[in-house]
């Protein structure tokens, strides 16, 4: 999540005059993932999510090439072998699979998220090079006997670009046919994906599976009623100025930006320029491109969880001084039962709001069972209500007793003679 003490946000937000204070709610639920989050997060849902025994080709997710009348270029060549006149054809994959990464213009060599999810796939490979193969041939499925047709995003938005990747691969007779026979299962796994991009890719025809390690922030998902009424609005009165798409590509409204780039999923206001010169507008990620805030995002593990907490309105427990002492790994229980009491009830979603790492909550879950503060349905014991209610009142008492702050020291600006 965004942290308001960034110089960058605090720019952007002062462009928002008198809508300031709901510009600021909407920037407090926007998400941003950093690379290291992104690699950790991603690498472990894909070792874990097959069985270890069992062999994986990565497919990189990317806008694959089309050929005349728009139909999607299938990603293996395909051999005919006639059987006699009369008689149906046999078609055979062979070759090489598409290029991983392609630029989409000649002009300039230009590379999207492709590039950084590729570079991922390759780390996995070369850790488990008998275990994961990034886009082998047709010959090389056949001989390495893979079990695991898997392709590889960081964002499934509307599911539009991700369906047509699974087309150039459906497209392909020899896929089609192991599929058929159970020899090869199709999956997409995604740092995270919207409800509705999601219910898209499983209507595919390949019907697969699809694993994500969080559900994906929107303005729909993050807020509701009136204020989600209020935030709409306000993206699309600052949004105008900006072209059409005031919400995001096909209005989607995803609050999430990753440290190799925002999604065109997002508001306009967070990575459009205004081209007008009466009404400029500077966005928060330029040409959609995270450089300002990637490296100001790293916050340490306590800046994480006072950040999470702030959030969650959890200020009583964030100035207890029991939590304030308290070790790490405490602490992390501590927040995750404030999330908990907040009404997240799965792990993806406690990830989502407390900015912790999926082990992290798991390991947080199993201390407070052990503890006796949590049930094995995610949901508080007596004793963790009780625990909660003391932390945050010590808090409050504790703010409560701090000596005031001290004036600030009087400088004169100008000098006159005496």
């Amino acid at each position: 999540m965004l942290s308001t003490d960034y110089p960058a946000l605090e720019a952007w937000l002062t462009q928002f005059g008198a809508d300031e204070p709901m510009a600021r709610q909407l920037a407090t639920m926007f998400h941003f993932v950093t690379a290291q989050k992104f690699t950790d997060e991603v690498s472990n849902l894909v070792r874990t999510s097959y069985p270890a025994d069992e062999r994986c080709a990565l497919f990189i997710e990317r806008e694959p090439r089309k050929v005349r009348g728009g139909t999607v270029l299938r990603m293996y060549r395909e051999a005919v072998t006639p059987h006699g006149r009369g008689k149906p054809k046999h078609y055979r994959a062979t070759g090489s699979a598409q290029q991983v990464v392609r630029s989409p213009r000649s002009d300039r060599q230009e590379v999207g998220s492709e590039g950084v999810v590729a570079a991922l796939a390759t780390q996995i490979a070369r850790a488990e090079p008998t275990r994961f193969f990034v886009q082998p041939s047709a010959d090389e499925i056949r001989r390495r006997k893979i079990r695991h047709i898997v392709v590889m995003t960081d964002l499934i938005g509307s599911g539009q670009r991700t369906t047509s990747f699974l087309d150039s691969l459906w497209s392909v007779r020899t896929l089609r046919s192991w599929r058929s026979g159970r020899q090869v299962s199709f999956s997409v796994v995604s740092y995270t994906g919207t409800a509705e991009g999601l219910a898209v890719l499983r209507k595919h025809r390949c019907a697969p599976l699809v694993h994500t390690v969080v559900p994906c922030p929107t303005i729909s998902s993050e807020f509701s009623g009136a204020v989600r009424g209020d935030v709409i609005n306000l993206c699309e009165k600052y949004g105008e100025r900006l072209g059409s798409d005031a919400l995001g590509y096909r209005k989607g409204g995803v609050l999430l930006a990753f440290a190799h780039g925002c999604p065109n999923n997002a508001p306009s206001v967070f990575h459009k320029r205004s081209k007008l010169k009466m009404r400029p507008w500077e966005p928060l990620f330029p040409g959609r491109t995270a450089l300002s805030l990637s490296r100001a995002a790293e916050l340490s593990a306590a800046d994480r969880l006072a950040s999470a907490l702030e959030s969650l309105g959890e200020l009583g427990l964030l100035h207890s001084p029991t939590f304030s002492k308290a070790l790490s790994e405490k602490k992390r229980m501590l927040t995750l039962l404030a999330a908990v009491s907040n009404g997240h009830r799965s792990k993806q979603r406690i990830a989502l709001a407390t900015d912790l790492r999926l082990w992290e909550v798991e390991e947080a879950m199993q201390r407070a069972c052990r503890n006796g503060v949590l049930h094995s349905t995610n949901r508080l014991t007596g004793a963790g209500v009780s625990l909660l209610r003391a932390l945050r009142l010590e808090g409050l008492e504790s703010s409560e007793k701090a000596p005031p702050a001290a004036p600030a020291s009087y400088y004169p600006f100008a000098l006159r003679a005496p």
